[in-house]
């Protein structure tokens, strides 16, 4: 099953950030998922990969 979720991630060397989009698809700038440890870094690399292996190119 395909979704359209947007989300908006944000992954540095110290911290990940994570906040998602409302279903109308404005975004929420209330709620963030903040994440400091190696653990959550590594997971919002491995939620990058799955979108930018299902991402399309654009010209």
């Amino acid at each position: 099953m395909d979704y359209d979720l947007k989300v908006f991630l944000t992954i540095c060397d110290d911290f990940m950030s994570l906040s998602l989009f409302f279903k109308d698809g404005l975004f929420d700038n209330s709620c963030f998922i903040l994440n400091e440890h190696s653990e959550g870094i590594k997971w919002a690399k491995t939620l990058f990969e799955k979108f930018f292996e299902k991402s399309v190119r654009v010209l």
